[in-house]
């Protein structure tokens, strides 16, 4: 599920997007390319890395491969959140905001509500 949201903390739009564990693989989205935040979920489910990219399936596979010193020893990981920008500017200062305390808050909420759907 994909759609246009408000963001207050950057005052812009971007592009929302949240992965329940049913949720097929992010490739394929027409997002390629561009700047994005995501969170990834640890193998054992007790961590949640919080990154921006400028190729986000670049990225998941780079995660993935063990070329990512913080989230090496977790693999494999789970994409569970992701939301796209225009600029990479603009998905930095979204992941610094889901490194908060106010967006840790956010994003436990959120993915709260995600395992609440039914597949």
């Amino acid at each position: 599920m994909a759609d246009a949201r408000d963001l207050k903390s950057l005052g812009r739009k971007a592009v929302w997007v949240r992965f329940p564990p049913w949720a097929p693989k992010v490739g394929g989205m027409g997002m390629d390319g561009k700047p994005a935040t995501y969170v990834l979920k640890s193998a054992d489910g007790e961590y949640l890395y919080k990154g921006s990219c400028r190729n986000l399936d670049k990225r998941l596979k780079d995660h993935n491969a063990g070329r990512v010193s913080c989230t090496k020893n977790r693999r494999p990981v789970t994409l569970v959140h992701a939301e796209f920008f225009e600029t990479y500017t603009e998905a930095r200062h979204r992941e610094n905001f889901l490194k908060s305390g106010v967006g840790r808050a956010w994003l436990k909420a959120e993915l709260a509500d995600a395992r609440d759907f039914p597949p």
